[in-house]
């Protein structure tokens, strides 16, 4: 789909985009042509319905600037329900859920509805998105963690891009957070893992992720209190004195590996705030927590 100029302005305006906004967009929307972004989605905004449809309008706005997007999803919350609804209890050992054969089952379940949903959104707004559901696809290969008491839960091993390469030309890939090891068997993986290694092995411009805070705060009740940017040598001080702690460590140091991997630049952001994709991207003052080396 190719925009006019007076097309993509008024696609910006109706996106919460100013005057000023706009004219700053066009510095980015030239500098991120064609670029590799990746964008994990999970949490709030994937589990509710009005910041996900919001969500996805923007990320079809990217792909309709020709920014090449993928997504690659969670849906820990959908396969909660399902396991409610069987009459299974969770079971979670350091942060990890334990996967026994029933529980794989319905996450593969669980995770292909959520890929099903994006899709189909996606394609209501004329992107042409294609579902890549980790049990079949063949995208990652996937081995047993080497916690045998959490069962199939995986990591990756090897992302395989062929299978990208093999789409249909400008197509946007949806991925599940699953893979199969080399013996066909099926694993549970932390979609921010998978959505890490993929942004390394494509060399990503962009890896932004998806959280329910504003980015890393000096004082996570205090949502002013914003850190805009961070390096590594911030990061590793900033985890010693305190201020980044509990499940944002985890997020900050993946953040590190990307970019030590290759990957540009990586960004924290509140999905949850409407439009936040696209303030990131494209305008100078951005949205979240932007991390480099």
């Amino acid at each position: 789909m190719r925009l006019t100029e007076e097309q993509r302005d008024r696609l910006l305006i109706n996106h919460g985009f100013s005057e000023s906004d706009i004219q700053e967009s066009y510095h980015y929307i030239r500098q991120f042509r064609f670029a590799k972004v990746i964008i994990k989605y999970g949490g709030a905004a994937l589990n509710n319905s009005d910041f996900s449809d919001e969500f996805l309008k923007d990320v079809a706005t990217l792909k309709i600037m020709n920014i090449d997007v993928i997504l690659v999803h969670g849906g820990s919350l959908q396969l909660n329900a399902l396991m409610q609804k069987k009459g299974l209890q969770p079971q979670i050992i350091n942060g990890m859920r334990v996967t026994d054969q029933q529980t794989l089952e319905l996450a593969i379940q669980a995770f292909g509805q959520v890929n099903n949903k994006i899709v189909r959104a996606l394609l209501k707004e004329g992107i042409r998105a294609s579902s890549l559901k980790g049990e079949k696809s063949g995208l990652i290969m996937a081995k047993q963690c080497g916690k045998p008491e959490l069962g199939f839960v995986g990591e990756v091993e090897q992302v395989n891009l062929e299978v990208l390469e093999a789409l249909p030309g400008n197509r946007l890939p949806v991925m599940t957070c699953l893979g199969r090891g080399r013996d066909g068997q099926v694993y549970n993986i932390n979609a921010d893992h998978v959505a890490s290694a993929l942004a390394i092995e494509m060399q990503a411009q962009k890896f932004v992720c998806l959280s329910d805070v504003d980015g890393v705060l000096f004082d996570r009740d205090d949502p002013k209190s914003l850190i805009p940017s961070l390096n590594a040598r911030m990061v590793e001080e900033y985890i010693q004195t305190g201020i980044i702690n509990a499940g944002m460590i985890p997020k900050v140091k993946s953040a590190i590996d990307m970019l030590e991997g290759g990957v540009d630049k990586v960004h924290i952001i509140n999905g949850t705030r409407k439009h936040s994709l696209l303030f990131e991207i494209l305008t100078d003052r951005g949205i979240g927590t932007e991390i480099i080396l």
